[in-house]
């Protein structure tokens, strides 16, 4: 995607107690609905993105992981 679009994150757990959102492994503080927004999305935002997902009492699960890859905006130019 392309720097200052918007992107959404999103996980479907109906029975879900609470989440929290991980790039590259690290919880993100304050990332902690079933949504992550990015608007907008910027260069530094690039990165792998989980979701630990808790039920009752102690259980809970982690996502799939996704890609998150943020490119510049601009055009290429190519000169023969």
């Amino acid at each position: 995607m392309r720097a200052g679009a918007p992107a959404l994150l999103s996980v479907y757990a109906p029975t879900a107690t609470a989440y929290q959102w991980r790039k590259d492994g690290i919880g993100i503080p304050g990332a902690t609905q079933s949504w992550l927004d990015f608007a907008p999305a910027s260069l530094a935002d690039s990165g792998t993105y989980d979701v630990i997902v808790y039920g009752t009492g102690t259980a809970y699960s982690v996502s799939q992981s996704a890609l998150l890859r943020v490119i510049p905006i601009g055009f290429i130019l190519q000169i023969r």
